[in-house]
């Protein structure tokens, strides 16, 4: 267990799910991903009792989150965004192929294009 001051001072990141960033990833907006990587680290720390005396306020942010629904909350609504998202197993993340170099054959060519269907601009 450690005090509120260590947990904010880690950043959070989720390397598995988001290995470019939760800010890159698509799922989150730029407030969101922000809260998230200030504060994420701390959350989970708050949510597994790991944090030594923690204040009224981290007590009411642990029970809304617990709660599950939606409130004023910033910090609250992007964590419970981040928790819906993990627990469906998809972001936004996972449909990139990494940049990985596909062959001619393994991306989908439109057959039915027509040279003589180009449109002609005036």
């Amino acid at each position: 267990m450690m005090t509120r001051e260590y947990w904010l001072s880690k950043g959070f990141q989720d390397r598995s799910s988001y290995p470019y960033g939760l800010s890159r990833s698509g799922d989150f907006t730029i407030r969101q991903s922000q809260l998230l990587e200030d504060n994420g680290t701390f959350i989970k720390a708050l949510l597994n009792d790991q944090v030594v005396n923690p204040t009224k306020d981290d007590l009411l942010i642990r029970e809304l989150i617990c709660s599950g629904s939606d409130s004023d909350d910033e910090l609250v609504n992007a964590w419970l965004k981040y928790s819906r998202i993990k627990a469906k197993g998809k972001s936004m993340a996972s449909f990139n192929d990494g940049g990985k170099k596909r062959s001619v054959s393994e991306v989908e060519v439109d057959d039915d294009w027509d040279s003589a269907e180009v449109l002609e601009i005036d």
